[in-house]
Order: structure tokens, then C-alpha cells, then sequence
């Protein structure tokens, strides 16, 4: 079950039964429908005003662990059932079955050719014909679960497992190019920096910078005492890391050399991003703490229930980095908590505050001010805004509020 909340008052406003097994996720359409996916093997359509449940997809044979829109218009989806499927996204009629992976599928995206990418818990990533669903080519090597992927510029593939490794693919044949052997624990995640080279990071504690081209290893950032959660590039060229030891590390670009070290937090660190004047801000143990973007030292300490309050344009710039389609315009909705509120940057305080009965998650903000709000207990609600009786959209709600002209945008 889905239920359609009135964001102010907290009122049911719709009911979307259909689904008898735990909903795994939801997205918005760009016409305003609403897809979500489910432990019962189906996706379902619905109409975001009144409920009513447009089409069911029905053909996985095992729980849907996700969905994406392709470009034009078609939807696929991932199971634990091996396979992914291309459905119709007017009638819900499966278009193909991708059939090929011998074990649960983990995630998929879209290549810029159109053509699609999968990974799995049997090791490998295939290769897909976007139009057919054919697999092209099936990319054998890891040897534990593919955890991740992610398209370079120059058409390759990157990819990293809990086997220790990264590889880098020829995106036309699937041919393994390189095998970026260093780490010694499973690597959690990998991004591409601007020049080419690529940094990962892992539960061995470190973060390793790799020639984009022949995957040598060009320099291993230690310093983490426990697994590296996280990293990114700074706009200088430094990078910043974060960790479960509680720590969040600077380190030269090119050397790999660590610049400070920010302590302070008590609990893992969930994340970190670069403010525009240069400033860090990390968010753990409910706190946020903002930084000095050259020395490290701590600047301000917040609460996380009064950071809206005494910084709304951190709260802001936190869910765009976390999530861009939390935000629309000045407007985002974050989710402390068991609770979901919408922001404006400009304000000291929520605009509308949504309370859950379990921890809540938000995932997106669309111009109309529907958001969609995922909870811990398992529900998936989709709220509006109301302004009294009146639905109201993000662009109408910026009429009511005190924000000066030049904020108003």
C-alpha cells in the first residue's frame, strides 16, 4: 500500500492499494505518474491524484529491486528473479526480458548510446540492446558480487566488487582493459576525476588514485582507521574523504598526501560536501559540522534539528548534494528523522513538516510540490501541498512566503 498525504495537515488524501508484498521504492514521472516496485514481483502506474492504479506490470517471478526511465519513455526494471525487464509505460506490457545473469541483479543504467548496462550477484555486467533487450556482451572477471558501475567520458566502463579490484571494460566488445589490483578489502565506491584518473575507496581503510588509462596505481591514500565511506574532489584539486573512524581527511590531488585530518565527529561519517565560498560541511552523529576548507579546523558545530533554523542555506546546498532531485528551485525537502520538511534557502524555517511514525526517507521534489517520501516501516507516501483548502504549487507557495524579490526565484 501507498497513501498520498496533504503535507500541512497530515490528512489521507489517497489510498494506492494494489501491491501485497513490501514496496521497495518509488519514482515520479515526467507527466506526473507515479511507478513502484515491490516484494510481490510487480511494478505498478498510478495517478498521482486520485490513486487509481493505472497498470500493473506483471512478469518478474521474484522481488523488483529497482526501475529507471529511459529517454524515451520506457522503463526497466532489475529483480532478484535474474532478470531485468523493459516494460511499456502506457499500457505496462512487457517489451523484453533480458535474460542472461544467473543470480540476483544488483543495479542497471543507461548508457549514452542508449544501450544498457546490469551487474549482479553471479560477478559479472552485461551488456544490453537498448531496443531488443539482446545482451551483447557479458563481462566476466570479478569474482565476488558487482557492487557498482559507472560510464567514463570516453565511452569505457569502470566497475568494483567486494573481491578487491577494479576493471575497466572496452564498452563495445566487454573486454576486460584493466584490472586495478591494490585495495585489499571490497571496494565501496569509485568517481572519475576531471584529468582521468579515477579514486576508489574501501573497507581496507584506504583510498587509491589509478591511471584512468592503464589502471597502474598511481598513489594510496592511508591514514583512515576504519573502512573509507565516501570521497570527493574539491574544487582546487584536493580531495576530501570521510570514514567510519569518525574522521573526514583532506589530501593533496597529485600525491595522495594527507593535508588534515577534521575530527570531532563521535559516530561513522555519512557524508561531506565543498560550500561555495570553499567551507566543508559533514553531516554525522545528528550533528552538521562546517569546517575551514584550508586548515581543517572546525568552525560550528549544529544540531541537526536546528540547522534549518540557524543555516537554511546549508540544509539546502546538503540535499542537493545528497540528491539533486530533492531540490526544485530554492525549495528542497530533507528528512530528519521520522519526519519530512520542505525548505526554502532563504528561510529559517521548515514550510510545511510532515511527521512519520518510522525514520523517513525523502527521494524526490517536483515543481507541483508533490515530493515522495519512503519510511523505515516499509510504506511509500507521495504528499502535496495545500495552502488551506488549496492545492498549491512550488511556484505559487513562493507568492506566501516572506522572501524578499531578490531571493524570490
Amino acid at each position: 500500500t501507498l497513501r498520498l498525504w496533504d503535507s500541512q495537515s497530515g490528512a489521507c488524501l489517497a489510498t494506492f492499494e494494489g501491491h501485497t508484498e513490501l514496496v521497495w521504492g518509488a519514482l515520479e514521472l515526467s507527466d506526473g505518474r507515479l511507478l513502484s516496485w515491490s516484494g510481490d514481483h510487480t511494478l505498478r502506474l498510478w495517478d498521482s491524484q486520485s490513486g487509481a492504479c493505472l497498470a500493473t506490470f506483471e512478469g518478474h517471478t521474484d522481488s523488483v529491486w529497482g526501475a529507471l526511465t529511459m529517454a524515451d519513455g520506457r522503463l526497466l526494471s532489475w529483480s532478484h528473479d535474474k532478470t531485468l525487464r523493459l516494460w511499456d509505460d502506457r499500457t505496462g506490457a512487457c517489451l523484453a526480458t533480458l535474460e542472461g545473469h544467473t543470480k540476483s541483479v544488483e543495479g542497471a543504467l543507461a548508457l549514452a548510446d542508449g544501450r544498457l548496462l546490469s551487474w549482479s550477484h553471479d560477478h559479472t555486467l552485461r551488456l544490453w540492446d537498448g531496443e531488443s533487450g539482446a545482451c551483447l556482451a557479458a563481462l566476466e572477471g570479478h569474482t565476488y558480487s558487482v557492487y557498482g558501475a559507472l560510464e567514463l567520458s570516453d565511452g569505457r566502463l569502470l566497475s568494483w566488487s567486494w573481491d578487491d579490484p577494479l576493471r575497466l571494460w572496452d564498452s563495445q566488445s566487454g573486454a576486460c582493459l584493466a584490472t586495478l589490483k591494490g585495495h585489499e578489502g571490497g571496494v565501496e565506491g569509485a568517481l572519475a576525476l576531471a584529468d582521468g584518473r579515477l579514486l576508489s575507496w574501501s573497507r581496507d581503510n584506504t583510498l587509491r588514485l589509478w591511471d584512468g588509462r592503464s589502471g597502474a596505481c598511481l598513489a594510496t591514500l592511508e591514514g583512515h582507521t576504519k573502512s573509507v565511506e565516501g570521497a570527493l574532489a574539491l574544487a582546487d584539486g584536493r580531495l576530501l574523504s570521510w570514514s567510519e573512524d569518525s574522521t573526514l581527511r583532506l589530501w593533496d590531488g597529485q600525491s595522495g598526501t594527507c593535508l588534515a585530518t577534521l575530527e570531532g565527529h563521535e559516530g561513522m561519517v555519512w557524508g561531506a560536501l565543498e560550500l561555495a565560498d570553499g567551507r566543508l560541511l559533514s553531516l554525522s552523529d545528528h550533528t552538521l559540522r562546517l569546517w575551514d576548507g584550508r586548515s581543517g579546523a572546525c568552525l560550528e558545530v549544529v544540531d541537526e534539528k536546528d540547522a534549518n533554523r540557524l543555516h537554511s542555506e546549508w540544509c539546502f546546498t546538503c540535499a542537493k548534494a545528497v540528491n539533486s532531485r530533492l531540490v526544485e528551485g530554492r525549495f528542497a525537502i530533507v528528512s530528519p528523522g521520522r519526519s519530512a520538511r520542505l525548505i526554502h534557502a532563504a528561510l529559517p524555517a521548515a514550510v510545511a513538516t510532515w511527521n512519520a511514525d518510522s525514520d523517513a526517507e525523502a527521494h524526490h521534489l517536483l515543481p507541483d510540490g508533490t515530493t515522495c517520501v519512503t519510511l523505515a516501516s516499509g510504506q511509500v507516501c507521495f504528499l502535496q501541498l495545500h495552502h488551506g483548502n488549496r492545492r498549491v504549487t512550488l511556484d505559487e507557495l513562493k507568492g506566501l512566503l516572506p522572501i524578499s524579490r531578490k531571493e524570490s526565484p
